[in-house]
């Protein structure tokens, strides 16, 4: 029999171990190929399990420093394998591991209190009461992990690294006390208990009020600057789209001022019937004046064409060289979506290509089967996917860019589709697909 209860007590520390990892990664979200996250789960389960029966087999009662160590672990599984917010990545483990406990001990006090048993014997002991509290343990955190995940949805949290640390630091330290007042309520005497529990409940009340305050402040502190860095993005987008606008308007006026000149010349020509000059004079005005605002695109889409066409040219008066080639219907797609998508795609190729001494932009939209294919490119002269993997911006007042980027994953999303980065032959490429919803 006592091969059998340890069994149990091994399986149970696996499906314990499965179900928190489980839930750091649907709650935080997968940072890896489908691949290698299974891969980077199956280590981090391998670990993790071997630690705690290497512990329980040793240390026949609770600990709470084997507990900080297995928080540590699920904390570094979460922060260097999961996609969240790093603030959620150091408070979800320490939250999640919290419950477990409460879990553990609601269980433990009622089962005592029902059978008349000491706590240290259910925890020690191998019998049917034990492996009742283990049935119960593990069905209840897998049903609690399951309504949080469909309850709970993790928000965006913009802070200062002091303001995480702050933050973090009030949460585990909470955590950590719990730990040990779990350790005392199972191994001290009743004299004992009342005289710690009281001094951790009141530690763990000032600290959890504390970091309550602070966290509500810092949040709403987070969606001011978040709605501050918006508008100041708007704003430089805006005097991008006025700039493209103005060089567009200057070359229209230049052209219109030198209209009535050039007529009259060419109106000469022809009263002195000098065709071949005046073909010439033709030939040349078209190819220089007629030229500076370039029509690229007709989509039949007016808002659409502008934005392209404006900002192509901009692009061109960079020096740029141009290959445009649109042939799609984008009546399934909102317009405004559009103009942001191509928006911040161009824009970026034309402030790379800008840095290279080869300037060039390629540009491919068309229907695909269900599918609206853009594929933008720029050319580069060294890798950027190699230097900056997560292309994070490298500018400086970093708060107020990399919007951009965001923006069009939002977009992306949904329509639930996808997003690409890659480079070829010297050249960086973005692949967007959309899904026709009509």
């Amino acid at each position: 029999m006592d091969l059998f209860y340890q069994g149990c007590e091994v399986s149970a520390t696996a499906i314990e171990t499965w179900i928190f990892l489980d839930f750091l990664t649907r709650f935080l979200g997968k940072k890896f190929s489908s691949i290698k996250q299974s891969a980077v789960f199956i280590i981090a389960f391998f670990l993790i399990n071997l630690y705690m029966i290497t512990v329980n087999h040793f240390v026949l009662q609770y600990s709470a420093f084997s507990d900080v160590v297995v928080l540590a672990l699920y904390m570094l599984y979460a922060i260097f394998c999961s996609n969240g917010n790093p603030l959620l990545k150091i408070i979800t483990p320490a939250i999640t591991i919290t419950a477990i406990l409460l879990i553990n001990l609601s269980t433990l006090y009622l089962i005592s209190s029902f059978f008349h048993v000491n706590l240290n014997e259910i925890t020690i002991e191998r019998n049917h009461l034990r492996l009742l509290v283990l049935i119960i343990t593990k069905t209840f955190f897998f049903l609690a992990s399951r309504l949080a995940l469909k309850f709970l949805r993790p928000k965006e949290i913009i802070l200062s690294g002091k303001e995480y640390f702050a933050v973090s630091l009030s949460f585990l330290c909470s955590v950590i006390i719990i730990l040990y007042f779990a350790e005392f309520q199972l191994h001290f005497s009743e004299s004992q208990i009342g005289y710690y529990s009281v001094i951790v409940l009141l530690s763990v009340m000032l600290i959890n009020i504390a970091s309550s305050i602070l966290f509500i402040m810092l949040v709403k502190k987070s969606k001011e600057n978040t709605r501050y860095m918006m508008i100041q993005v708007q704003f430089r987008e805006q005097q991008k789209m006025y700039q493209s606008i103005c060089s567009a308007y200057k070359n229209l006026e230049i052209l219109q001022h030198d209209m009535k000149n050039d007529l009259l010349t060419l109106q000469t020509l022809i009263h002195q019937e000098r065709v071949a000059e005046a073909e010439k004079f033709i030939e040349n005005y078209t190819k220089t004046k007629l030229e500076q605002f370039q029509i690229f695109v007709h989509t039949g889409f007016e808002l659409i064409d502008a934005v392209i066409n404006i900002k192509l040219n901009y692009a061109r008066e960079k020096n740029i060289e141009i290959f445009c080639h649109i042939s799609a219907d984008f009546s399934s797609f909102e317009t405004e979506d559009i103009v942001s998508l191509f928006s911040n795609a161009i824009d970026n190729a034309t402030e790379a290509s800008v840095k290279c001494a080869k300037r060039y932009i390629s540009i491919l939209i068309e229907n695909k089967r269900n599918y609206l294919c853009m594929t933008i490119g720029n050319a580069i002269e060294d890798s950027v996917l190699e230097q900056n993997e997560k292309l994070l911006t490298t500018k400086r007042e970093k708060q107020f860019h990399g919007f951009g980027k965001q923006s069009m994953l939002n977009i992306v999303q949904k329509y639930d589709d996808m997003i690409e980065y890659y480079e070829n032959n010297g050249m960086f490429f973005v692949d967007i697909l959309l899904k026709n919803t009509k």
